[in-house]
Parts: structure tokens; sequence; C-alpha cells
């Protein structure tokens, strides 16, 4: 089933792929621009911070590339922006609540207000994921999601200690965001997608200057906007539920353009990073049969796959096969990041 894909660094010479999944998006996925030359910088920046020996986070952006070897062609792609929030500000809304309570009318009621902040400072994110319609099956999205984090376990020091997570917000058929048109539109005079891509464009100076700084209640937004709040767009559910599964959580941070939850976890305790595991190739053999396990193959040019292997006792030294070890690069002794798909 998974023997024909492979997740590698993404190159210079998938720009046409990467631009064919761009333009199959829908609205709203600013990290994959309807933008040849955006998408090429992005590919440019990718491949010179993996290159890279770095020490620290700074600003790294990996970009994965899910290819078909069967038809040779890149058919999804997943990122990870190394640091946010330092360079150029990232700016959330934090939605509290403030219990009001009138003594004389008997009247004790609970309200919720919006402050816009710069919290995330100094944090790792994880960034686009997009997958071909056509692969949407079989886990295979589930595969590209979590690749990430078996990127992050061998590679901590390119990572913050905390890795948050942008959920695409509620928009109709048109693109358009009852959040926005309620709140962000009255202050900041662009179209939604306008202001979006501003912001991925990292000029984001805007926001500061012209969002009010006060705390603003949620009960003066019509009805819409309030109910938009911290929920996903209805396509992007399935990979919040992802996120949680790793152990992700929506602590009351959302995007200011969409309302969109962001979601928050210590690095060291995503439930990948934490459960996977490093071993040694103790042995190649011609066929394996058993469980699917996820395999980083921890060599400069990292690639990963889902294979069957055998783990032997310790959990230190594993025994893969022949096909495994020519898709990854790997000969005897060398080393292995693994966990149970």
């Amino acid at each position: 089933m998974y023997e024909n894909f492979i997740i590698r660094p993404v190159e210079k010479t998938d720009l046409d792929d990467i631009e064919e999944l761009a333009f199959s998006a829908g609205k709203g996925l600013t990290n994959l621009p309807k933008d040849r030359d955006m998408l090429r910088d992005k590919i440019e920046k990718s491949v010179a911070s993996f290159s890279k020996d770095l020490k620290e986070p700074g600003d790294g952006y990996y970009m994965f590339a899910l290819e078909d070897l069967k038809k040779k062609k890149v058919v999804g792609c997943s990122g990870i922006f190394a640091e946010i929030g330092n360079e150029f500000p990232s700016y959330n809304f934090k939605v509290s609540r403030e219990m009001l309570e009138s003594f004389d009318l008997g009247v004790k009621k609970e309200n919720k207000f919006l402050q816009l902040v710069n919290d995330y400072q100094g944090v790792t994110e994880i960034g686009v994921l997009f997958l071909a319609e056509e692969y949407r099956k079989n886990k295979i999205g589930q595969f590209l999601s979590r690749c990430r984090y078996l990127y992050m376990a061998d590679n901590r020091k390119r990572f913050h200690d905390k890795t948050i997570a942008e959920m695409r917000g509620i928009t109709d058929e048109n693109g358009k965001s009852p959040f926005w048109h309620a709140l962000g539109k009255r202050f900041i005079d662009l179209k939604f997608d306008e202001a979006d891509i501003k912001m991925s464009n990292n000029k984001k100076r805007f926001v500061a200057e012209l969002m009010p700084r006060r705390s603003i209640p949620v009960l003066l937004l019509d009805p819409k906007a309030q109910e938009a709040i911290g929920k996903p767009q209805e396509e992007t559910a399935p990979a919040m539920h992802l996120l949680e599964k790793e152990g992700f959580e929506y602590n009351n941070y959302i995007d200011i353009f969409d309302g969109g939850p962001n979601l928050e976890a210590t690095t060291k305790f995503i439930r990948t990073i934490r459960k996977s595991r490093f071993a040694t190739v103790n042995d190649i053999k011609k066929k394996i049969t058993g469980n699917n396990y996820m395999l980083g193959s921890c060599q400069k040019q990292y690639k990963m796959c889902i294979a069957s292997i055998e783990v032997l006792e310790g959990n230190e030294e594993v025994v893969i096969c022949e096909k495994t070890a020519e898709k990854l690069g790997l000969k005897l002794q060398d080393k292995i990041r693994f966990i149970k798909f």
C-alpha cells in the first residue's frame, strides 16, 4: 500500500508539481500561495535551511514533499517554520472570560473579550499541510503530517521548546470570513484575502498600527462572527484532529483574521517525538512482513517512508528489507528513527 511513497525535503525541481498543488487548493491556504515566484522563494529557503548545519532555530523553514515514486510526481507537501514571532511579530487574539455581576438586578453573566497580543515569540510553527485529493485515503495524510515530528525528533536544536499550529477558520464558499467582516475589516480597509496574504509575506506592521489594543467584547460582534471564534473550517477539522492526537491543545488563542483556533504543544511531548525510537540497522533482508512503521533515515538527506521492519530486543537495533534500504539510502550500521504507524 505504501511502497510507492517517500517523503523527502523539497527540491528546486519540484516547483512545477508544488505549483500544481497550490492551484488545486481552495482559498485561504496562504502558506501555499498561488504565485510561482513566491513558491520558488519558499522552496529555495527550505533547500537552504536543510543544507545548513544549524545549532539553533533561527528563521529556518523546512518543506517536505510526498513523492509518488511510480508517477515520479510530488502529490503533497507539509512544512515547519523553525521560529516565528522574533524577527517579525506574530499577532493573535487571546480570548478571555470575565464574570460580571449586578447585585441590584440580580444578574450574573460571563462575558468574553478579545485582546490583541504577540504572545507567540520564539516558538516553532507547524506550517502548510496539503495533499492532492486522490491521495486522501489510507492514512497518507497522517503520514504527511507526522513526518515533520520525526525530523524534529532527530534535529531538536533546530526547533523551539514550544510548537504551535494555526487552523484555518470558517469561510464561506466565496472565501469570505464572517469573523473578518465583523471585526478586522472595520479597522483595516482590506479584503480578507489581501490582509491574509500580507501577513503571510511578513508585512505585519499594519496590524499593530490599525487594530485596537483595548479589549473587544465578543457580544458586540454579530452571531456568525461569534460562532466562528475558535472553530476550524470543515475541511481543516481532520488536520486538527491529527494534531490533537499528537498532544496539541487549544489554549484560547485565535487567528486575527478568520478566528480559527491556534493549537500548541510542548515540543518534546508531541506524541511522535516522545514515542519514536532511535536504532541501528543490524541486518538487511530481501523481504520482511509485519506491522508498518514510519521510518526516518537520520542521514544528511533525510528521507521517510512507511515499511515493515523487525525490531530486535531492546529497541536499539532493527532489520529492514532491501527495498526500504534502497528508498532511504541506508546500509548496515546506519541510524534510523522509527515509530509504529
